[in-house]
Formats: structure tokens, C-alpha cells, sequence
């Protein structure tokens, strides 16, 4: 019997400058800047915070892809 696969990636955020706190779909990452995280495929809503410095992204991951974003919090 055959199980489905599920489609998978990552996330590789970074930002300017690194040590950033993350948070993926609202959860925070355990991690801070540059990390690479494993999510399902599909629309992600990435926020990468420093301080009182905040950029969110929504990026669209697909079935075993890597998807790049970095934050310019200077």
C-alpha cells in the first residue's frame, strides 16, 4: 500500500543585519537569522523583527524547492 507524499520545502531567511527574530504563519522560529526552516508547499506569511524594525513577506514555496527572502532591517 502506497502512502501519499507530502510536498515539502524550505524557507531560507536572512536578513540585513543577521540575528533577526523570525516568525513563520505566526509561529516564532526557534532560531534567528540566517535559517533555513521546513514547511508544507504552498503560501507562507514570513515576519523577520529586530528590535523596532519589521518586514513581512508572503512567499510561495512549491514541492521540494527552496525559497529565498532577506529582510533589510537597517
Amino acid at each position: 500500500r502506497k502512502t501519499a507524499r507530502l510536498a515539502k520545502g524550505s524557507l531560507i531567511i536572512d536578513s540585513r543585519p543577521i540575528g533577526a527574530d523570525i516568525w513563520v504563519d505566526g509561529r516564532k522560529v526557534s532560531g534567528l537569522t540566517p535559517h533555513t526552516e521546513p514547511v508544507m508547499a504552498g503560501s507562507h506569511r514570513v515576519t523577520v523583527r529586530m528590535g523596532n524594525s519589521e518586514q513581512t513577506f508572503t512567499v510561495d514555496v512549491r514541492d521540494g524547492e527552496r525559497a529565498a527572502v532577506t529582510a533589510q532591517l537597517e
